[in-house]
């Protein structure tokens, strides 16, 4: 009996022995595999240590579980082994400390392994094209993840980063020439790219375009290069809209999206506070087909409706008789109808005489009593004076009831509704060129969901599907659009030709086939931001077959290309396509201005999606004020305006005028002082300014001007209307249904797209500006940078009227532009800065 008592505590002892030892043992393991990891010779990637660390601290509980189990038995039966015990305790809670402190101890290998190699790699990298590249650049270079984002900001140097990392890589004997694949979006960037190459390594390097590698692995598989249509596709759409309109049917099809589905509409119920209706009634202004701007989506429908049946309307004219009383202002019903005498009152109530709360309430009265009273008020009106009045209601328009009722209410005044047919809509639409607009706005919404179509490799039968089951509201659009499509794809079989998405998708299929075996260990892409979906693909497909090592460059802050189906949540969210990423930052800017650098950082980050970024101006100008403004009480004085500032700029000085649009240019075209002409050689608008021809000046939509940079920049077309700056042209939401993920934030394109305007200028920026008619993105740089844009500002401080400049007989001044009509005699030194 006691034997067998000596033999089971010997037995347990033991067993409890064993498992202190064991445990003692692996933190003794885990400790020196943590020491072999930090003596590495090697730059220790955050993605690479986060995944150590986390197993690191699982083994770390796991051992403490097992530790403290043995805690009861140790005290009762196992005398003498309390020590061994707490001795493990303590080293692997010494362990633990260290694993919380690992943060810092990587970061302190990081910085001496970079301090070595970035020496080493000035060495070998050297001065590219005249400079020496900056801290962070190098440490750029010199990492070698499987997948690298450098994000960078205007200005920063991303081409030299290219060209260093390709000869770090050559130098290092990390690959031969041949073995990198350097990608572009356009070919004058990649010819530019591959110049620069030549000339700083003195080694033939090819940079291709997404295209061309297409067009090469498919040359290569099938012995030959397809055809490759060069069609104007926009000519085509249009001309196939136009030819499909004929059709009855199409074309009321057609009929019924401009006037009733073009626009994503809500009713001023859907909001919850004034500011949430605020932004999206002025990023999604409401505007008939006629082109004028009304005051609720319910009110566009309503004015839609009318001209689709031929019924004539005036929008807010004044009632006919003389309504002012102490108490009430004159009234001005919101349609009325000339040839019938007849009054349309649209009320934003709900089914129990509700308004928004946000709605301003009057003489004590909440807001939805004011407004009731206000309602009762117009119909005592009308009733006074035995005019006819029309009553149409919010709740209607939510339900999808709006028009029916509107319709009967019509028919019971026995007013005669014809429906027009579109070249009587189009002939109504005179309003700027209205119908042009919209069929330019319809062709590019399909160049777009046909370019995105093709990144998905769905077709339009798959299309429609898509639609009615995740966007019935845009069944219309799709059914509009589907035909077009499918007479382009038919072009294209018809004339055994294929289209550069086309080449995209079937030099995948060759890949994933195995029919074309690429040669690259690493794989650049400059401009990153800029990728599409079947740009994806293709460089997915190639890392299934062999894996390269991938160096990305871009700019989150500057995608602006999401009609030619560029989806920037490849830049955002690069670890969900690619998988761990080590993300460098390039924040060094030798462009402009710090001051600049603030300001454009400051306005692009409001939107939080945006990548952070902390840019830092090394220019040599260093400017008090960068960003200022120029006003007219309308267009033509403000441009004119404009060119009294471009007098007073330094001689020899380039100068970049940069509009949304293309058209921006006609208001230049009308200015006598100014002479627009262009450039066949270069490919550009030049502008001339008379009695300053010393100065090179050139007209850029902001698209083109993407990649450029000038002395000085004006912004031109600060308009708050549905073709200014930002662009209130709404996209449709089918676009956001092919996008991998839909951007919330208002205007979040347009923004980036005034981010790249704001930032072409090396010393000053201008916004020209039209008093009472200031756009969002001006208005709101006006408001969180007053004093800066104001002090420079070419505005009359005692009358807000334009300052011109004067020839005096001492010499130049600015002198007020009214001086002539109102005596306004405020003038100013003229001095160049």
């Amino acid at each position: 009996m006691l034997n067998s008592m000596r033999s089971k505590f010997t037995k347990n002892k033991n067993s409890v022995m064993l498992s202190i030892e064991a445990c003692t043992a692996e933190v003794s393991r885990l400790s020196s595999e943590l020491e072999d990891y930090l003596k590495q010779n090697a730059y220790l990637y955050v993605y690479d240590y986060r995944i150590k660390q986390n197993y690191w601290k699982n083994q770390v509980e796991h051992i403490d579980k097992q530790v403290r189990c043995l805690r009861a038995g140790i005290m009762v039966y196992l005398y003498g082994l309390e020590k061994k015990r707490r001795e493990c305790i303590k080293q692997y809670t010494a362990f633990a400390a260290r694993l919380s402190e690992l943060d810092s101890e990587i970061q302190i290998h990081n910085r001496r392994f970079m301090d070595i190699a970035v020496m080493d790699a000035y060495k070998v990298v050297g001065v590219v094209e005249g400079k020496s590249l900056d801290r962070q650049q190098m440490e750029t270079i010199v990492k070698n993840p499987l997948n690298q984002l450098v994000v960078a900001g205007a200005g920063t140097g991303k081409t030299t980063t290219i060209l260093g990392k390709v000869k770090y890589l050559l130098d290092k004997k990390m690959c031969e020439a041949n073995e990198i694949c350097i990608l572009s979006f356009t070919r004058a960037a990649a010819d530019e790219m591959e110049k620069r190459l030549y000339s700083y390594l003195q080694v033939p390097m090819q940079v291709s375009t997404f295209h061309s590698l297409g067009l090469g692995i498919l040359r290569k598989v099938n012995g030959k290069a397809p055809y490759i249509c060069n069609c104007d596709i926009d000519k085509l759409v249009k001309e196939k809209i136009k030819e499909h309109l004929a059709d009855e049917e199409y074309a009321q099809l057609f009929i019924k999206y401009i006037l009733y589905h073009r626009l994503h509409t809500k009713s001023e119920i859907d909001f919850d506070n004034v500011e949430k209706y605020n932004c999206y009634f002025n990023a999604n202004p409401p505007i008939t087909v006629l082109g004028e701007q009304v005051k609720s989506y319910g009110e566009m429908t309503i004015a839609n409706f009318l001209t689709q049946y031929g019924i004539r309307y005036k929008y807010e004219e004044r009632y006919k008789y003389d309504t002012r009383t102490e108490e009430y202002d004159q009234y001005y019903p919101d349609f009325y109808l000339p040839d019938y005498d007849i009054y349309i009152e649209y009320y934003g109530i709900d089914r129990n005489k509700q308004v928004p709360e946000y709605f301003k309430g009057k003489n004590g009265m909440n807001a939805s009593q004011a407004y009731c009273e206000g309602m009762e008020w117009k119909r005592e009106v009308h009733k006074k004076y035995n005019t006819t009045l029309i009553e149409c209601y919010a709740y209607d328009f939510m339900e999808g009831n709006l028009l029916e009722k509107l319709r009967l209410s019509l028919e019971k005044h026995t007013i005669r509704m014809q429906e027009i047919d579109v070249a009587e809509l189009f002939r109504r639409m005179t309003n700027e060129n209205r119908s042009d607009k919209i069929m330019d706005d319809l062709s590019k919404i399909v160049q777009t969901v046909l370019c995105l179509m093709k990144g998905k490799r769905i077709n339009t039968g798959e299309l429609l599907k898509l639609c009615e089951e995740r966007m019935p509201e845009q069944v219309i659009l799709v059914k509009l659009i589907n035909p077009i499509i499918d007479d382009y794809e038919a072009f294209l079989l018809q004339r055994n030709e294929i289209d550069f998405a086309d080449m995209l998708n079937y030099a995948t299929d060759c890949v994933q086939a195995g029919k074309y075996l690429h040669p690259y260990k690493y794989i650049i892409v400059d401009e990153y931001q800029d990728l599409s979906g079947g740009q994806y693909q293709l460089l997915k497909a190639m890392r299934t077959q062999r894996n390269y090592g991938m160096f990305c460059v871009g700019d989150d802050w500057q995608s602006i290309y999401r009609f030619n189906g560029s989806d920037i949540n490849y830049i955002l969210h690069f670890y969900k396509y690619w998988g761990n990423v080590e993300i460098s930052r390039i924040e060094t800017t030798y462009r402009f201005p710090q001051r600049m650098a603030d300001v454009s950082g400051g306005f692009i980050m409001r939107n939080p999606e945006q990548l952070k970024k902390r840019i830092i101006s090394k220019g040599s100008m260093q400017e008090q004020y960068v960003l200022n403004e120029v006003v007219g009480y309308t267009e033509r004085e403000a441009i004119a305006a404009m060119c009294d500032v471009m007098r007073s700029l330094p001689k020899n000085s380039s100068v970049y005028l940069i509009g949304r649009y293309k058209k921006d240019q006609i208001m230049l075209k009308e200015n006598s002082n100014l002479l627009m002409r262009y450039d066949n050689a270069k490919h550009i608008d030049k502008v001339v300014l008379y009695g300053r021809e010393d100065l090179d000046i050139c007209f850029y939509t902001a698209h083109k001007s993407k990649g450029l940079q000038a002395d000085y920049v004006f912004v031109l077309n600060n308009k708050a209307d549905e073709f200014g700056f930002p662009s209130r042209v709404q996209n449709p939401r089918i676009v956001d249904l092919l996008l991998e993920k839909k951007e919330e934030y208002p205007y979040a394109e347009e923004r980036r797209l005034y981010y790249v305007a704001l930032t072409r200028a090396r010393k000053r920026t201008w916004l020209v500006i039209v008093n009472n008619n200031i756009s969002e993105f001006a208005q709101e740089l006006i408001n969180q940078y007053p004093s800066e844009i104001r002090a420079d500002s070419n505005v009359c401080p005692k009358c807000g009227a334009p300052m011109k400049l004067i020839n005096g007989p001492y010499g130049r001044f600015w002198g007020c532009s009214r001086y002539a009509k109102s005596g306004c005699n405020y003038k100013k030194k003229y001095t160049i800065q």
